[in-house]
């Protein structure tokens, strides 16, 4: 996926359903569902060692990586586990309010996520319901492509 480039006019409507679009997670969904789900997506830019979350922290929030590089490393964990553009980050206990992060994530380099917080997903669920259950459609879709990678 080629990286797309912060200029001033990413503010524009059309600016921001090309930064999701380019999310293979929003794929299916057509540009007046992006457009609705604008308010619940939240553009956050983060430096190089900045932390996006620690290990045990809730997980009030999801994570869209648009652009950058995120490494995480985790209690009782070897290896470091990289994230890249188009990876989906943190949702499991994004999805179980019973569950904490099981790994500390710093970004590499610079990097640009859109944050959904549970709030937002239950505002959405009231205000929007078919664009809400979309979102948990897709959410099972990629958890189930995660579990079973074979099936994609």
């Amino acid at each position: 996926m080629k990286p797309l480039r912060l200029r001033a006019s990413r503010r524009t409507p059309e600016y921001y359903i090309a930064r999701v679009r380019s999310l293979p997670f929003f794929s299916l969904f057509s540009d007046s569902e992006l457009a609705r789900l604008e308010p619940f997506l939240h553009l956050r830019e983060i430096e190089p060692d900045e932390i996006l979350f620690k290990d045990q922290a809730p997980g009030y929030a999801l994570y869209f990586l648009v652009d950058g590089q995120i490494i995480g490393s985790g209690s009782g964990q070897a290896e470091q586990t990289m994230f890249t553009s188009g990876h989906l980050i943190g949702e499991a206990a994004f999805l179980n309010p019973e569950l904490t992060r099981d790994i500390t994530l710093v970004a590499k380099k610079k990097s640009v996520l859109y944050a959904m917080f549970r709030y937002d997903l239950d505002h959405l669920e009231t205000l929007d319901p078919k664009v809400c259950a979309k979102v948990y459609k897709e959410l099972a879709r990629y958890l189930s492509l995660r579990w079973h990678p074979e099936a994609s």
